[in-house]
Parts: C-alpha cells; structure tokens; sequence
C-alpha cells in the first residue's frame, strides 16, 4: 500500500486549515516518516450479503478529514448516533483527501479521533471499547494506515 502513495505525489490535493496545530501537516507520501496514510471510501445502499451479487469494492472519494485529540462520548454533542453538531476536543489538522481519496499527514505521536462531515454535521461510526470514537494512534518513526469509510448512506 505504501508503493501506491508513492505514485500519488503531485496529484493528490491538500490543504490546512489555519487554525490547526502547526506541528502536524499534509505530507508528501514517498517522504513520510511518522503520521498517517489512508482512503476514504463511501458505501451506500444494500450491503446484505447475498448470494447472487458479488460485493463491489466502494468508490474512493474525495472528502474533508478533520483530526481530533482523541474524542470519547463526553467530548461530544450527538443528535443522532455516529453524527455530531460539535466536537470539544481540539483540531489538530484538517485536510482533504485526493480524487482518488488518498490522504497522508504528518503528527506527533499520540492518539486522535478522525470525523469526515458529509453535510452540516461530523461523522464517524466506529468506536474502541473505551467508547472513544474513530480512534487511532500515531507511535514515534511509524506510519499508521487508515481506511475511512463514510457509510451513512448504506444499509447493513
């Protein structure tokens, strides 16, 4: 998976919002030494298994990504479970996924939580056992990869 980032140089598209963490940033992939790659993909519709369809691989999406310290169910305002009108926690780094949904950033080692927001509202639909919500920990000289799955519009 890392090779494939490697391709991805010039034509993914990042930006940083300004009033992120300035030690953490986009990256070039081939040159990332700690923090995060990824895709973000959206599934939709139907995804009961069945035996006449065969699954289909989700699109990948272009999409903005916004990395929380690590966010547990205190931390935020849920009208309705896996969306959320405000997270209390601090922006460590916004950033937007490639065409293709690729992302790659830079941080410090630690942990977060990781929302896309398909409309007005934060989105992510997974949590750990201790409830805090789309965790994921960078460790010191590695790169941890993600997948981010925007799933509101399917049905399992």
């Amino acid at each position: 998976m890392l090779n494939y980032f490697k391709i991805l140089l010039i034509a993914m598209s990042f930006y940083i919002s300004g009033g992120c963490n300035s030690a953490a940033h986009v990256a070039d992939p081939s040159t990332l030494k700690q923090g995060i790659i990824g895709i973000v993909v959206e599934v939709s519709g139907n995804q009961m298994p069945s035996p006449d369809t065969k699954p289909v691989p989700p699109p990948r999406i272009e999409t903005d990504l916004y990395i929380y310290e690590l966010t547990g169910p205190g931390d935020v305002i849920s009208p309705t479970p896996g969306f959320y009108s405000a997270i209390n926690t601090k922006l460590v780094l916004k950033l937007r996924s490639g065409k293709d949904g690729a992302f790659a950033a830079w941080l410090n080692p630690g942990s977060y939580s990781i929302f896309t927001k398909p409309d007005s509202l934060f989105y992510a639909n997974i949590s750990d056992m201790h409830g805090n919500i789309a965790p994921f920990h960078v460790k010191k000289g590695e790169i941890t990869e993600l997948k981010v799955k925007m799933d509101h519009n399917a049905v399992y």
